[in-house]
């Protein structure tokens, strides 16, 4: 990946908003990039790695599979988005789901150790990040009570 395709990568996250153009490039310097293919995994079940995957192009979708061996759709993320934030802060962290290329991909992977030096150099990109995690928690608590005690109305409409 182009230093310059790094540093638009790094741009499109919402957590690095705040950074100006020098200090996004030094932290794209960080970044490594990893093509996938449709159909193709980044992650699964009990794997273990230290990695923030942004995605630069393309989309995936992350799912679980549930005991009677059906998926369950967590989200898409397109550009911009990412996934394996938990596993930069618990070190021996297994994913709990699967994420897939639904087309051809491109991922930007930050490390953990990278990730920490790039939050101990720019602070105000922790409090991005507490803030995005929080809306997705907040999200996921609402999607939670609509699904355990909502009418099959609003079950549905919550699941589209």
């Amino acid at each position: 990946m182009k230093k310059e395709e790094a540093r638009y990568c790094v741009a499109l996250v919402p957590i690095f908003r705040a950074l100006t153009q020098e200090e996004l490039g030094k932290v794209s310097q960080n970044i490594n990039s990893r093509q996938l293919n449709k159909g193709e995994i980044l992650y699964s079940l009990n794997d273990n790695d230290d990695t923030l995957y942004i995605v630069h192009k393309g989309e995936l979708k992350n799912y679980r599979i549930l005991e009677n061996g059906k998926e369950q759709l967590v989200r898409l993320l397109g550009p911009g988005e990412f996934t394996g934030e938990w596993s930069i802060f618990k070190s021996d962290r297994q994913h709990n789901d699967y994420i897939e290329a639904l087309k051809p991909t491109e991922i930007c992977q930050l490390t953990r150790k990278n990730f920490k030096q790039v939050l101990g150099q720019y602070p105000e990109i922790s409090m991005s990040l507490l803030q995005h995690m929080s809306e997705r928690l907040d999200i996921s608590e609402n999607q939670t009570a609509t699904l355990a005690y909502g009418s099959i109305t609003k079950r549905i409409t919550a699941y589209l």
